[in-house]
């Protein structure tokens, strides 16, 4: 799973670097700063694998913020399925920003402190839990029973982990529902998988 951590360098300084050595290959870090900021890049070094972008904004009021959140579209807009975004602050303005990605646009987003804060619950099950809530709405709006469709959000929380995550929902639908009923309940959802 790919993870954009966006950094609030004038809120956080280096204390938003903590946890940096856990990062991977998948991971993206993008730092924001303006010039008034003295950016310690030494904490940086502390990680080779991630892939690291800096944004020198300028300086002025929130500016800094409207580039964090409009750069935030743009990764999102870039994005394939289970990206997670990651803003590191402790600004609480831009909750308002990630309710609206959360509730409206179904993305996996969170504000941390650090890096290595963990969230309320781990990316992955919150990928997964908004995975299943969106099967369900789409299943109810299809005029599909409440056992079908939590047995189907079932299946598909079942096989999130999965490499080929939509032939084996694909394949356990069939081989629970049978042919005509599987392949209908997975039309309804496969573009979401």
């Amino acid at each position: 799973m790919k993870t954009h951590y966006l950094i609030d360098y004038e809120n956080r300084h280096n204390n938003a670097f903590i946890g940096i050595e856990t990062l991977t290959k998948k991971d993206h870090m993008h730092v924001f700063s303006t010039a008034n900021a003295r950016l310690n890049v030494s904490d940086l070094a502390l990680n080779k694998d991630v892939k690291i972008k800096f944004h020198s904004v300028p300086a002025g009021k929130e500016s800094l913020d409207l580039c964090l959140v409009s750069t935030l579209g743009y990764l999102i807009s870039e994005s394939k399925r289970n990206t997670v975004f990651v803003i590191v602050s402790q600004d609480r303005g831009f909750d308002h920003v990630i309710n609206y990605w959360k509730i409206d646009k179904n993305v996996v987003i969170v504000r941390r402190d650090c890096i290595a804060t963990p969230a309320i619950q781990n990316e992955q099950q919150l990928a997964k839990k908004l995975l299943c809530e969106k099967v369900q709405r789409v299943l109810a709006d299809a005029d599909i029973d409440g056992n079908a469709i939590n047995r189907t959000a079932a299946i598909v929380s079942k096989n999130f982990t999965q490499q080929h995550r939509k032939k084996q929902v694909y394949l356990t639908l069939l081989s629970t529902y049978g042919q005509a009923q599987g392949l209908k309940l997975y039309k309804i959802i496969k573009d979401l998988l």
